[in-house]
């Protein structure tokens, strides 16, 4: 089951939901962690655009860079820290990510076919 949780705390949250309730209870676990951070972000969206032409916009944007850099990076070693273990695991992780940054190719493909290429090498 800790392969199927895409994160620390939302994705276990439905895990433990799912544990407690039965579906219903996954659904209401899932519902309580991703319902709060999406009226979070159109609040601020709102607010964004409201805000259009106000220099502090292009500032905001410049310190938000690192940011969102940063905690990409702590999610990525997150999910790597449990799915590398392998030489294979290793390789594919390489190629994605060579792949990602030299090509133009979708990000979201390259990540489904390194999945699929990993279930495949490993059988499972």
């Amino acid at each position: 089951m800790r392969g199927l949780s895409p994160g620390p705390a939302t994705g276990i949250s439905a895990l433990i939901g799912l544990a407690v309730g039965g579906l219903p209870g996954a659904v209401v676990a899932a519902v309580a962690m991703f319902v709060p951070a999406a009226l979070i972000v159109l609040a601020i969206s709102a607010l964004y655009d409201r805000f259009r032409e106000h220099a502090w916009r292009a500032v905001f944007l410049r310190i938000m860079i690192p940011v969102v850099l940063g905690l990409t990076w702590v999610g990525v070693s997150l999910l790597a820290r449990g799915a590398l273990g392998g030489w294979q695991t290793w390789v594919i992780a390489a190629a994605a990510t060579a792949l990602m940054l030299f090509t133009r190719i979708n990000a979201s493909l390259i990540i489904v076919s390194a999945g699929a290429l990993g279930a495949l090498i490993l059988n499972r």
